[in-house]
């Protein structure tokens, strides 16, 4: 009983470590892809300052003023559509390159997640195509059966949403949802470090 127990551990860590580094592999390439938007976004920001500066140059006070408010506005415009582009680049590739194995490791965390956050008497609702390996990977977790799982498409790229039962709590777990959460960040960031806020 013992060695089945150890068994058992042996193979949830091993699991969680394969789940750790896949994560990590998808975390990378999201990461490149914005990383590579960030250059593209420095090298145009760098261009509007160089036009600002001739302005500032041709006009005087009154002008001077309107073009920093310009360029301000410009920087902000152009962080907000490197990061639309950034988060849709995301989505087209996880659509496109959907690795399987990668987004069942995904959809457990974010179970492991609401389960963490809501508790064991759970409502999940997810795309049609999760639906059994969500429900696998509940009646696993939660033998009781205190959870339902709705059948509801709640995101085109995967996720789930999860709820208590009474509805007072909500968990928005699709891929959109994690990307727009990492949106605001990004905007956060590059603001800091190119409008100095």
């Amino acid at each position: 009983m013992e060695s089945l127990k150890n068994m058992i551990e042996e193979i949830n860590e091993r699991t969680k470590k394969e789940v750790e580094k896949e994560y990590d592999e998808w975390y990378q390439q999201v990461k490149k892809i914005i990383n590579k938007i960030y250059e593209e976004t420095l090298a145009k920001i760098n261009e509007i300052n160089e036009e600002t500066k001739r302005k500032i140059e041709y006009s005087k006070n009154i002008i001077i003023t309107l073009a920093e408010m310009e360029n301000k506005n410009a920087k902000l415009n152009l962080i907000n559509n490197y990061i639309d582009k950034i988060i849709n680049e995301a989505l087209l590739k996880i659509k496109n390159e959907k690795n399987i194995q990668l987004y069942n490791k995904a959809l457990e965390k974010y179970v492991d997640e609401a389960i963490e956050a809501i508790g064991e008497e759970i409502v999940i609702f997810c795309n049609e195509e999760d639906y059994d390996f969500v429900m696998n990977y509940l009646q696993k977790r939660i033998p009781k059966k205190t959870f339902e799982i709705i059948k509801s498409n709640p995101s085109k790229y995967g996720g789930i949403i999860a709820t208590n039962k009474e509805k007072t709590i909500i968990l928005n777990n699709t891929i959109e949802a994690r990307l727009n959460r990492l949106k605001d960040y990004i905007r956060k960031e590059l603001g800091k470090i190119l409008i100095g806020e």
